[in-house]
């Protein structure tokens, strides 16, 4: 293979004007070979896979939401972070895709999932980080700095971590993601009512109240649907962005995450 030839003698680094001649070569590549520009993007350094992707998708204008949900998740793994995959969906977004109008509810569908995965990601660095006592979680990405990014941006207020099971807000999302956060999860105001004065300073008190105002079957069963299509995906052989991959594909990526 070409790619894997190209790959290790510049040892996954190849000259800015050789990646700009592979772009041009994969522009061209037909919709129905798609599988070809895979076999080159595994290939690439992320960064520039990207901009492979990125060019590819803007060329070919795809209405086929499952070509989406392949781009972001080959995004996802090469960069090895959910925000690659949101900062995909904002750049789809801002170009107006065709894609996202074509089947909506499974667009915004995906769209939720990317912005879920997100959410829990930076959670999870904020813990470990032990910053967890911010206030919000900063859903920033590059797309947000891009000079063709016109979009306001707006906060979701009351999105529940699945690590903690507090409220936090998420900052830095567009006003269209807001719509999809709160179609999927709704408005949970009732959660803080009646906090005690002080119980915003203190975690554990906060904690404990916000556990006795959940109902039984409070808002995690928005977060069920979810749970269900990824129980759902590993019966399936797809991956939590519906992207179908082989039952070796999934070994390994199991036995890779166990190790880390």
């Amino acid at each position: 293979m070409p790619a894997e030839l190209m790959k290790r003698s510049f040892n996954g680094s190849p000259p800015a004007a050789l990646s700009e001649q592979i772009q041009c070569a994969c522009l061209r590549v037909p919709v129905e070979k798609e599988q070809f520009l895979w076999s080159v993007f595994r290939n690439l350094p992320p960064d520039s896979g990207v901009q492979l992707v990125r060019a590819w998708l803007l060329q070919h204008d795809l209405e086929e939401i499952s070509r989406m949900e392949r781009a972001v998740t080959h995004v996802h793994t090469a960069k090895g972070e959910h925000a690659a995959a949101l900062d995909i969906m904002r750049w789809a977004e801002v170009k107006e895709l065709s894609v996202q109008r074509i089947d909506v509810e499974r667009w915004k569908s995906l769209y939720f999932r990317v912005l879920r995965n997100t959410a829990e990601e930076r959670a999870t660095s904020m813990k470990r980080s032990g910053s967890f006592g911010v206030a919000a979680l900063d859903m920033s990405t590059p797309m947000l700095e891009a000079a063709d990014f016109s979009m306001q941006l707006a906060e979701y207020r009351y999105y529940r971590t699945q690590l903690t099971g507090l409220d936090v807000p998420l900052r830095n999302i567009t006003q269209s993601e807001a719509l999809i956060l709160r179609q999927f999860l709704g408005e949970r105001p009732h959660a803080i009512e009646g906090l005690a004065q002080g119980d915003e300073l203190d975690p554990a008190r906060l904690h404990a109240r916000l556990q006795a105002a959940r109902r039984p079957m409070d808002v995690d069963t928005a977060w069920a649907g979810t749970a269900t299509h990824h129980a759902a995906s590993l019966s399936m052989g797809t991956d939590a962005y519906g992207f179908q991959v082989r039952d070796f594909e999934r070994h390994i990526g199991t036995v890779a995450l166990n190790q880390s």
